[in-house]
């Protein structure tokens, strides 16, 4: 299963690095651009072949790929050519710089929309972080309350097999009818009137939507006088596009929305991490591969047969997260490139292309410590 899993991580990582590029590749190919190489991994090559100008590679190390342009490098861009980049205008050169976040955009509105229509254009649910009053732009909301975010070591739940991300959606005793199970007070109140008798808890995993019964136990807990069974609960949001006109672009939508709710999520972070004077609840907004690769363990783990779609849900996520880290105006991001294009359009000059080319090299030193920090956090902090 680890082999699986890491397999499949791979793939998922390659995908959407692969779908970046081929937006780069095909608007500048279509521009005039000469493309020097289009490459899956990252070298050394292991096989090339030539076609039509273009060097097509297959590299050494399987993750992502990349597009070599002819004067890319504005520090050295070589002879004034009709396919040299450094040389067209700003505008083609925006279009080439936005176009892979572009593309990770549409790739991810059809993953979302393919995973929506399957469930009747409802989302998997959201954990709530931060803002419970957070309001979405798109969709109908609908909040879930019972959802496990602790669970107690040595506890009746611990003990059962209940786990982080559950949700709770009835309960009963034995040879009894069920209680419906929609808010925390329903489930104190249930669990606080029974114990020390099993109860068969219905529990539905947020990540596979697949459903199990659990039998737990409540014990008299002093500190709260009364029974329970030892979880911590907090609440997700469910969002629909059952609308008309909202069906058709609900990927889209619920790109937007899940995008726009990291951001605020990550603003509640650094806002914290301010006040604190500490990067350590920052730090814990950001996931590097290894920590994606722990999810990605995590739903082929759990089964169930929702298994594909919810993959797929999370391949859209990523896509987004692709597309929205990459239009930041950071050097060495496809965003900050952007900036120096601007800047040539208003001021109606070129930037001093050694200090844009110095700019791009510290910008993806930060970027590569940073991810080197994020790994190493993610290695040290369990699934």
């Amino acid at each position: 299963m680890p082999i699986l899993a890491l397999l499949i991580f791979i793939l998922i990582l390659s995908i959407l690095v692969m779908i970046h590029e081929l937006g780069h590749f095909l608007v500048a190919k279509k521009s005039g651009i000469a493309v020097e190489e289009f490459g899956y991994g990252i070298p050394p090559k292991i096989f090339g072949k030539k076609i039509g100008g273009t060097i097509y590679s297959i590299n050494l190390f399987p993750f992502g790929g990349f597009v070599r342009v002819q004067g890319e490098d504005f520090s050295d861009p070589g002879q004034k050519t009709a396919g040299n980049f450094a040389f067209k205008p700003p505008y083609i050169r925006m279009l080439v710089l936005i176009a892979g976040i572009f593309m990770n955009v549409v790739f991810g509105s059809l993953l979302f929309f393919v995973v929506l229509a399957s469930r009747n254009f409802v989302s998997a649910p959201l954990m709530t972080m931060g803002d419970e009053n957070y309001h979405f732009p798109f969709g109908k909301q609908t909040k879930i309350e019972t959802v496990i975010t602790f669970v107690a070591e040595g506890s009746p739940a611990k003990t059962a097999g209940f786990d982080f991300g559950d949700y709770i959606t009835g309960a009963g005793l034995i040879n009894s009818n069920e209680a419906r199970i929609t808010s925390v007070s329903d489930l104190q109140t249930y669990v606080g009137s029974k114990g020390g008798q099993n109860i068969i808890f219905e529990v539905k995993n947020m990540q596979t939507d697949k459903i199990q019964q659990i039998t737990a136990t409540p014990k008299y807990d002093d500190a709260l006088q009364r029974s329970a069974i030892g979880v911590g609960l907090g609440s997700a949001f469910t969002l629909s596009y059952t609308a008309p006109l909202e069906k058709p672009v609900s990927g889209l939508l619920h790109g937007v929305n899940v995008t726009l709710y990291s951001m605020n999520i990550l603003g509640q972070l650094i806002n914290t991490s301010v006040s604190k004077k500490s990067l350590g609840p920052v730090s814990e907004g950001f996931s590097g591969p290894v920590g994606i690769f722990g999810v990605v363990a995590g739903v082929i783990n759990a089964g169930g047969d929702s298994v594909v779609l919810t993959l797929m849900d999370i391949t859209a996520l990523l896509s987004f997260s692709l597309a929205f880290f990459n239009i930041l105006p950071l050097p060495a991001l496809d965003g900050g490139r952007v900036v120096f294009v601007l800047y040539e359009i208003v001021f109606k000059k070129r930037p001093n292309p050694r200090l844009e080319s110095l700019s791009h090299s510290f910008g993806l030193a930060v970027l590569l410590l940073l991810m080197f920090l994020v790994t190493f956090k993610d290695i040290f902090k369990p699934f």
